[in-house]
């Protein structure tokens, strides 16, 4: 089976405006899609633009109850309100006939982006002040970081005597100039090896 979200959210939010299948799934159970999905795949300017200021999906919100705290503390980076409303999407995804097959990964995917979120704008930061600002224990915290640090869904290491999160964002920069030097060599290989061919 293949799992590919943004295809998916990408198909979603494009029908979204003309949506008229009333019969095979009810519209509210489409916006619905349409929140969970964006959330795991969208970046922010994607998120406000072709979803919270969608006029279908704030129609929609009022019968989605908890969906919109979800989105909303997400967005405004309100992260012990995204925290308690988590579960309540959880289980909306557990409960969705298409998604329910995936509700660990849509768990981990959600939970990483929003880790990702929060430590965009730091060089470093306390493991206390960051399980503070998601309302839940450090150990839980260091558990869940560790675990994403290791699956390299975080760039960052934790320092444990000092209790400090240290982001070491990639940089494309370097990226760049590490392929390029492999290039380089690659191709001064090929050279002496042609040269060597020549003279004999």
């Amino acid at each position: 089976m293949v799992r590919n979200f943004s295809a998916a959210c990408d198909l979603f939010l494009e029908a979204l405006s003309t949506f008229s299948a009333g019969e095979v799934i009810p519209f509210v159970k489409f916006v619905e899609m349409v929140i969970l999905l964006s959330m795991a795949t969208s970046e922010r300017g994607t998120l406000v633009t072709k979803v919270l200021r969608s006029p279908e999906v704030v129609a929609s919100l009022r019968d989605l109850s908890g969906l919109d705290v979800y989105l909303r503390s997400y967005y405004d980076c309100h992260y012990e309100g995204f925290m308690n409303s988590l579960y309540g999407a959880l289980s909306r995804v557990a409960c969705n006939r298409y998604l329910r097959r995936h509700s660990k990964f849509y768990s981990r995917e959600v939970r990483a982006r929003v880790y990702r979120q929060f430590l965009q704008p730091y060089k470093s930061v306390t493991l206390k002040s960051m399980a503070a600002a998601f309302s839940v224990s450090e150990g839980f915290m260091d558990s869940e970081l560790s675990a994403f640090i290791s699956s390299s869904k975080l760039h960052c290491k934790i320092d444990k005597v000092s209790g400090i999160i240290e982001t070491n964002r990639p940089d494309s920069k370097n990226a760049f100039y590490q392929s390029t030097i492999k290039q380089g060599d690659v191709l001064l290989n090929r050279v002496q090896r042609l040269s060597r061919v020549i003279n004999m």
